[in-house]
């Protein structure tokens, strides 16, 4: 049983489906890489000592991943239960913002981490 209370199995390389329900195809353009990539690009390329932007990095990263997994629990329930998704909004769209969202959030918090005394 699952977190949620959904049995979900792996059924090959690219796909997720709930026991005796729907399924949603992953490929590379669902995991996030660009979203991630940008993230990683602004803390290198910001002032900050090795261990800074090393957590940064990873509190970034986990935060992307972790918009990432709702989304694609949400497209799946909503795959299952013949739901669209929020706003009539693409699944990828739906990423797109939320997770760009949280990003300008860490940007702004990553810069004023810098101005606290």
């Amino acid at each position: 049983m699952g977190l949620l209370g959904y049995n979900t199995v792996i059924t090959d390389a690219y796909h997720l489906q709930m026991v005796n329900g729907s399924w949603v195809k992953l490929v590379y353009a669902c995991l996030g890489v660009g979203v991630m990539c940008f993230w990683l690009a602004f803390v290198l390329a910001n002032k900050g000592k090795f261990v800074k932007k090393i957590t940064w990095l990873l509190i970034g990263l986990i935060s992307i991943w972790l918009v990432n997994v709702l989304r694609i629990m949400l497209v799946l329930l909503a795959n299952n239960n013949h739901t669209k998704m929020p706003l009539g909004l693409d699944n990828h769209t739906f990423f797109n913002i939320l997770a760009y969202g949280a990003v300008f959030i860490l940007m702004f918090l990553y810069d004023r981490s810098f101005n606290k005394k």
